[in-house]
């Protein structure tokens, strides 16, 4: 098995959950690679991806810091670590333990044990103190901010990514409701985690707002396009991506989601980004223009945009329901 990548990580939690849906019985013998290219999918074989995920996520976690390397290359048993670890690596590793239990890959206890170990090692990882936010890069064998690349020792400028940090912040409310031996423990580290330093609240669809891709609190990365500001309004000024995020079918959402559900921003925030693109003069670049309904919800006017799929019209995801054809 070679560069089990970050985003990887969130389709193998999405195995691993599927798996956990139909049942907690897994096969007794693995297939050799490629043996069921072509089979159909059975339960019996996403339950198998689920354990040769687990067994993955089990080898890029360090021993010691219970944190989960953004990729391994060569073979498990090798542990050739990357040397460096994200927010969501480590949110997938903790929401993946639940479902190994759930699945019967992990007894309750050592799910508890895995947990807590990460648990531990987050409460004393360095953040932004006003925000309570993670940096994006860490080395999951020491829990350190990286300020150098590991592959080609090239400068790293610490960087904090709501999307990054919205991973971690939903992984910690699962494991916070789903392991009670840690849910004081998870709650804690959760707690000064504060969205609202992403939020701006003047853009976006009928002034709804936005959330910033993330900011630096140092030094920012030389050539990228920043605005300095400061929209939590505690601490010292950081300097923010020029960009926001502005779509709805993306998994930038889940920075929105959590930031609403815990009361850190407007609820509106969840209507400031397009569903679809206006069907306008200035988007006629769009292969289909959408059709559809605007409706008003908390004073934003959102277009009920869909677009033609063979015989029936289908909205994004995150965008409310259609009307028929």
């Amino acid at each position: 098995m070679t560069a089990v990548s970050r985003r990887g990580l969130l389709l193998g939690g999405a195995s691993l959950a599927a798996a956990g849906a139909l049942g907690s019985s897994l096969p007794t013998a693995a297939a050799s690679p490629g043996a069921d290219r072509h089979r159909p999918t059975t339960p019996a074989r996403i339950r198998r991806w689920a354990a040769d995920t687990w067994a993955s996520l089990v080898a890029m976690t360090d021993e010691k810091t219970g944190l989960t390397a953004d990729n391994l290359a060569g073979p498990l048993a090798e542990k050739n670590r990357s040397g460096y670890t994200s927010p969501t690596n480590i949110g997938g590793y903790l929401w993946s333990a639940v479902v190994a239990r759930d699945l019967g890959l992990i007894s309750r206890g050592e799910c508890s044990r895995r947990i807590r170990q990460t648990l531990r090692t987050l409460d004393r990882l360095d953040r932004h103190a006003p925000s309570g936010m993670y940096y994006n890069w860490y080395d999951e064998a020491t829990g350190e901010v990286l300020t150098t690349w590991p592959v080609d020792g090239n400068r790293v400028y610490p960087f904090l990514s709501s999307v990054d940090n919205g991973w971690l912040a939903a992984a910690l409310m699962v494991v916070g409701n789903a392991d009670p031996a840690n849910a004081r423990l998870a709650h804690e580290v959760l707690r000064p985690m504060n969205f609202k330093a992403y939020y701006n609240p003047t853009v976006g669809v009928g002034g709804a707002g936005l959330m910033k891709g993330g900011f630096w609190d140092g030094e920012p990365k030389p050539g990228e396009a920043i605005q300095v500001g400061n929209f939590l309004g505690s601490g010292p000024d950081v300097s923010y991506t020029a960009f926001h995020y502005d779509t709805t079918v993306s998994e930038t959402r889940i920075a929105s989601y959590i930031a609403i559900a815990r009361g850190q921003v407007p609820a509106k925030l969840y209507f400031g980004t397009w569903r679809t693109f206006p069907a306008s003069k200035d988007w006629q670049w769009q292969e289909q223009q959408p059709t559809g309904q605007t409706r008003t919800y908390l004073g934003i006017d959102v277009m009920r945009g869909s677009t033609l799929t063979s015989a029936s019209r289908r909205c994004p995801a995150g965008a409310a329901p259609c009307s028929s054809p």
